[in-house]
């Protein structure tokens, strides 16, 4: 689970996986929030004056040559996790580590961070990404949501 702080990702908790593969703790890390799906529906999710700003004279870091670096493409890339409620990250902030994200929602439902699941690409891929991994971690954050107290709105429903 990672929320904004100073135009980056602060991871705040995290849980390891329950196989053997390598893993560090990344909590209090800082991770670049144009490099990872985290990263991406929370800035997706900032009120566009505080976009505006923080993308003012941006000097993205390209982390691999997945990585977006381009304002107009990060842009629409925004707006395609904005419209779609969840974003994915292959490759972009490390080689070979594929992540899928949601946005967690407070009372009001404003985005207060974002939840992930990111692996290894040959176990977490385009394909098994968007099939498994989105609709498990769309849940979850929507479960931690609805535990802060968020309900989504019913269209037609005055």
């Amino acid at each position: 689970i990672g929320t904004l702080h100073d135009g980056q990702v602060l991871i705040v908790h995290h849980v390891f996986r329950p196989d053997d593969s390598m893993q560090t703790l990344d909590v209090g890390a800082l991770l670049p929030a144009h490099a990872t799906a985290l990263g991406k529906v929370l800035l997706a999710h900032l009120p566009e004056r505080r976009l505006a700003l923080l993308l003012e004279g941006w000097r993205p870091e390209r982390k691999t040559d997945a990585t977006v670096c381009d304002p107009a493409q990060l842009r629409a890339e925004l707006d395609r996790v904005r419209a779609q409620g969840w974003a994915e990250n292959i490759g972009e902030s490390e080689l070979g580590v594929a992540s899928v994200a949601a946005p967690v929602r407070n009372a009001r439902g404003e985005v207060i961070a974002a939840v992930s699941v990111a692996g290894p690409v040959m176990r977490v891929n385009g394909d098994t990404l968007r099939r498994f991994f989105r609709a498990s971690v769309v849940q979850a954050a929507d479960a931690i949501s609805d535990q802060l107290g968020w309900r989504p709105r019913v269209r037609g429903a005055s």
